[in-house]
């Protein structure tokens, strides 16, 4: 079980005692620790990596233990007043202040704490605002940046398909207007990927079949009038030929009746 303790010549330190299992009850092993000038110091690596931040370590009536320049007093914590009631209720969370002294005085802070379970501490972090969310905020540049780009490629993608699809059926709907209409001259683009090259491979061969079928029409017009023609030459000619046989047979009438009419 973890205890405090003080004396002169430790501030603050911990002390673990626990039965060790044996033959005998009287049988102790404890231990004494003495939280070091260094517990909270921040490496140089880390501050760069992180930003500059400040920790203290606590105790229950917000007295400063450790603190990450490296030094320990029994001063009160300058966040006393952000993080009063946190400390009084051992309970973490995060408090915003802006200092106003010293070379962030008026920048905005992040101030968490949060209490140990094994004893009555806290430990407390304070880092300026802009460094503290650097991360979430560089995130919201790179997702910004990101829903750029895919707005870029979404429209590109738009004006591909629109090129690649769109203009492709208007033309083709163009032709089919012209089919309808009775315009069956020149052969219509293959254009178009998938489902629009095969639509206009389609209109394509409707169209040449149409264009086949109007041309034997035509032809067999043709050949249908030119027949005609003969046929009504041919009845023409044997109209006159009917004509010519009818005068012969009246002319032999009237020259028989001149034959009776003398002989008589």
């Amino acid at each position: 079980r973890p205890s405090i303790l003080s004396n002169g010549d430790i501030d603050f330190a911990i002390l673990i005692g626990s039965r060790i299992e044996g033959n005998t009850d009287l049988a102790y092993l404890g231990a004494v620790i003495s939280p070091s000038q260094q517990l909270l110091a921040v490496s140089d690596q880390a501050d760069e990596e992180i930003g500059n931040y400040q920790m203290e370590l606590l105790d229950s009536k917000g007295q400063i233990i450790a603190e990450s320049t490296g030094g320990s007093s029994n001063n009160g914590s300058r966040h006393i007043e952000v993080i009063g009631t946190l400390v009084v209720n051992q309970s973490e969370g995060v408090q915003k202040h802006a200092p106003g002294d010293g070379n962030d005085a008026g920048v905005d802070h992040i101030v968490a704490y949060a209490p140990l379970t094994s004893v009555p501490w806290g430990v407390v972090l304070e880092q300026r605002e802009d460094a503290a969310l650097a991360l979430p905020n560089n995130l919201r540049r790179r997702v910004l940046i990101i829903a750029a780009v895919g707005l870029a490629i979404g429209i590109t993608m738009a004006w591909v398909t629109s090129r690649m699809v769109v203009l492709p059926l208007s033309r083709l709907n163009e032709r089919a207007k012209r089919i309808a209409q009775g315009d069956l001259t020149g052969s219509i683009e293959k254009e178009g990927q998938d489902e629009v090259r095969r639509l206009a491979e389609s209109v394509e061969t409707m169209r040449s079949r149409l264009e086949t079928s109007q041309r034997e029409l035509a032809e067999w017009s043709t050949e249908l009038e030119k027949r005609v023609k003969q046929r009504t030459g041919q009845l023409e000619q044997r109209d006159k030929e009917r004509d010519v046989l009818l005068n012969k047979v009246i002319s032999a009438q009237e020259d028989e009746r001149t034959r009776i009419a003398r002989d008589l």
